[in-house]
């Protein structure tokens, strides 16, 4: 069945975006550092993007179905926080209140005149972590989730998702877990030709939501590095070449989504495909 059209997108996307940012800051917040900065990635759910299960037990979910934080303690009363008319920096306050008394043991304990948000950025940094930009985790604007266009992103990202996972599954040696990166809202898995090193040769699959150039999502992969001089192999359809800003290859969401097959077996097929083509170019 074919997948939403995702009609309004742009402004949903931007304020799920700001919703996902707070995530990945709660995540540094709690979780040691891990390699390849996974302790900032999110999982993904049928219903959105997830912290995971925190070291205190409790967990965040942001459900794109409807519009909702959903913070599940690891005991007692959980509690739904809905986005619209709220403002980021209003549901990070929220957000932030509730771990400390649960997750975060108080981390962030009161000082005179100095606000929660301004407490968790200095924790942050007295744990060496360099936090994003207060301006991109307590935006001031009330967010407006368009609820269909957000269970259509959820149904679209789960079938992605378990298109990759799938494909990634038949992979020998070491990769990355596939994620959701907040600062850019990507989900995103990287496979080493020999050392698991962002450095050395590698080949990156994922699917973005919206970039530079890219107003509608769109599925992703490049080789690191390319061969110098090289020819750009043939490619599975519908997936073309892009260079402009940076070289890799690109499906767009609307050829995916306008598929009669199932989108994920149909995501699984292209990600063989392409990374058939672009493996070769690291040998």
């Amino acid at each position: 069945m074919p997948l939403s059209k995702l009609h309004h997108w742009q402004p949903t996307a931007d304020h799920l975006h700001a919703g996902a940012r707070l995530l990945g800051f709660i995540r540094t917040l709690a979780l040691p550092k891990q390699p390849h900065y996974l302790e900032q990635a999110l999982r993904v759910t049928p219903l959105g993007v997830s912290t995971g299960t925190l070291p205190g037990g409790g967990a965040v979910l942001l459900d794109f179905t409807n519009g909702t934080f959903i913070y599940e303690p690891a005991d007692g009363q959980g509690d739904i926080i809905p986005l619209a008319g709220k403002s980021q920096g209003a549901l990070l306050t929220t957000l932030l209140e509730l771990l400390d008394a649960h997750d975060l043991g108080g981390a962030l304990a009161s000082q005179p005149g100095v606000h929660i948000i301004d407490r968790a950025m200095a924790y942050a940094k007295s744990r060496s972590y360099n936090p994003p930009a207060r301006s991109d985790l307590a935006g001031d604007k009330p967010l407006d989730i368009d609820t269909e266009t957000g269970r259509g992103y959820a149904e679209a990202l789960w079938s992605v998702f378990n298109g990759v996972v799938r494909f990634r599954a038949r992979l020998l040696g070491q990769m990355t877990p596939v994620v959701i990166w907040p600062h850019h809202f990507d989900l995103s898995t990287l496979w080493f030709l020999d050392e698991p090193d962002e450095h050395k040769p590698h080949i990156n699959l994922g699917f973005a939501p919206f970039s530079d150039g890219f107003p509608r999502p769109y599925l992703y992969a490049y080789a690191y590095p390319y061969p110098e001089p090289f020819d750009p192999p043939a490619l599975p359809a519908p997936a073309r070449w892009h260079t402009e800003g940076w070289t890799g290859v690109v499906v767009d969401y609307d050829a995916i989504a306008s598929q009669d097959d199932d989108p994920a077996t149909f995501v699984e097929s292209l990600c063989e495909g392409i990374f058939g083509a672009l493996v070769p170019l690291l040998r």
